[in-house]
């Protein structure tokens, strides 16, 4: 059974790795190196990642991988930008994939679509997390392996227009279907032909086919799942199986470009097309669930912080390369949480907190700001997220103080706007 993320105000800071990249290594002993493994339409539903058998995967959630390894697990991540805002984008793969890649949403790289939007998305001031990684790194060797051509097309030989060959990609290629996609990356990674990658993508599609073909609410949907964590179990032995694995810190992320619908196809906004699993191990992962407000755009900014690179202020998405980490609600990730030294939220870490969690886009609670499940948005709620014993350790976030008034009265006014307080009187 997958470790649940809990929806009642996870809260936990995440720093941003600095320094200069050769100390680091050199200092921890262990060189870095990264996998991020995409799935399309890996979701949730009747048939989805919840409740499919999926070991491989779920070896990376609970840490037991390989020993010295950790994971950190959402179940409520999103897609799709944040609703009603610019950011705002179809649940289609192309601005998916654009997302997951550069750490922004449509605003920003342009894409739309899988159409036209797709063939111009600004991926030139938008780069891939692989060019920025490269940019920073000279040194590194980067590599992407994918089955849906356009992934290699539009983005990720996108970088060849800056004009700035010290940012191309290692190596990249698409291929004709996700076995040869995989294998080929598994002989990648096992160092054939001597690439020896330090940043590894791999992207498969079966996934999706199968959400077309019978929805998440099909038994097809489950097989594929299954099957996708047997790619993820070969490059995850490929791994451990390199000869300088035990001098290596490998960071393993997994998470998708969409949802699907229970009878089928992708692109609005329902739940289940906006909601996917995201997952993060390694060796400096904390162990346990991700904070709230975790999406794929925070793909990028994640790897860039296993190997120390300053995450770009262009950025929507946050580190989650620290995993599960107690005891500090900054949840708008600006290194600050008391801004008047009382130890109360900083107005910017409600306003954070409470502009996800007014959406109703998790599959679990539709009303997600009524955490006491008394039908009614309101100070009762903050009540019941403060009474959590500390006991609770690594699940909970316990003793919260009260918000102070300024922060109060954002609360409720933001719970009126969303629609969620029924006892608003305009």
């Amino acid at each position: 059974m997958k470790y649940r993320s809990i929806i009642t105000f996870l809260l936990f800071g995440l720093g941003i790795a600095g320094g200069d990249w050769a100390v680091n290594q050199a200092e921890a002993g262990q060189l870095k190196k990264s996998l991020f493994f995409g799935i399309d339409a890996l979701g949730f539903g009747e048939q989805g990642f919840s409740v499919t058998n999926t070991p491989f995967m779920d070896s990376l959630i609970n840490g037991t991988w390989q020993s010295g390894y950790n994971g950190a697990y959402s179940d409520q991540a999103f897609v799709g930008g944040v609703l009603g805002t610019p950011t705002q984008q179809t649940t289609v793969s192309g601005p998916g994939w654009s997302t997951m890649l550069t750490g922004v949403w449509t605003d920003r790289h342009g894409v739309t679509g899988n159409g036209s939007s797709f063939n111009n998305g600004d991926y030139v001031n938008n780069p891939t997390y692989l060019a920025t990684l490269k940019e920073a790194i000279p040194t590194l060797s980067t590599a992407s392996y994918v089955y849906w051509p356009p992934i290699e097309n539009n983005i990720i030989g996108s970088i060849g227009n800056d004009g700035d060959p010290t940012n191309y990609t290692s190596f990249s290629a698409s291929y004709s279907n996700d076995v040869n996609t995989v294998n080929a990356a598994v002989a990648g990674i096992s160092d054939v032909g001597g690439l020896d990658p330090d940043a590894v993508f791999i992207s498969v599609d079966l996934v999706d086919a199968a959400g077309h073909a019978c929805g998440s609410s099909g038994a097809c949907y489950s097989q594929a799942i299954m099957t996708a964590d047997g790619f993820v179990g070969q490059a995850l032995a490929a791994i451990a199986n390199r000869p300088n694995f035990a001098n290596e810190d490998w960071q393993i992320v997994i998470t998708a470009d969409h949802g699907s619908r229970a009878n089928g196809g992708h692109g609005g906004q329902s739940v289940l097309e906006r909601t996917v699993p995201f997952i993060v191990a390694s060796k400096n992962t904390n162990q346990g669930g991700l904070a709230v407000g975790v999406s794929h755009a925070d793909v990028s900014p994640t790897v860039l912080d296993h190997f120390g690179v300053e995450i770009p202020s262009r950025y929507f998405g946050i580190s989650r390369a620290a995993g599960a980490v107690i005891g500090n609600p900054d949840v708008n990730g600006d290194g600050s949480v008391s801004g008047d030294g009382t130890g109360t939220f900083e107005n910017d870490d409600v306003v954070a907190f409470i502009s996800f969690w007014l959406q109703p886009n998790t599959i679990t609670n539709p009303n997600p700001a009524d955490f006491n499940s008394d039908g009614i948005t309101d100070l009762a709620d903050w009540a019941f997220l403060n009474s959590f014993n500390p006991s609770m350790g690594a699940l909970i976030l316990a003793g919260l103080p009260v918000p102070e008034p300024s922060s109060l009265a954002i609360i409720l006014t933001l719970a009126c706007m969303f629609g969620v307080r029924r006892d608003c009187r305009s």
